[in-house]
């Protein structure tokens, strides 16, 4: 079952809320690697008090609807929902290289 057809592909975030650990997570690079699926970031944030996890992932398909139902198998995910989104909004700051003595190390 492939995701990508003659359709318009847009990308798409997907906001996952998952009981804390590794178990979610391998199950959706599963998935995503079985089902072909073309997805270009993700972000992962914990919270240790609740024992939970916020993953949000990006993906380019013409078929929204088939990857959220396919996430919503997942027993450990709580809540899971998308928007369309723009990826020339999404940039990661860069900053310049720091110079070599800006770097300060401190023996004991």
């Amino acid at each position: 079952m492939n995701f990508m057809d003659s359709r318009k592909n847009e990308d798409y975030s997907y906001y996952i809320a998952s009981e804390d650990g590794p178990s979610p997570i391998l199950r959706l690079i599963g998935i995503l690697s079985r089902k072909s699926i073309d997805w270009k970031d993700w972000r992962l944030w914990r919270n240790k008090e609740n024992n939970s996890q916020d993953i949000i992932i990006t993906i380019h398909t013409g078929q929204p609807e088939k990857i959220l139902n396919l996430f919503r198998t997942i027993p450990e995910i709580t809540g899971v929902h998308y928007v369309e989104s723009d990826p020339k909004s999404e940039t990661i700051s860069k900053h310049p290289p720091r110079e070599a003595d800006e770097l300060t190390v401190s023996a004991p």
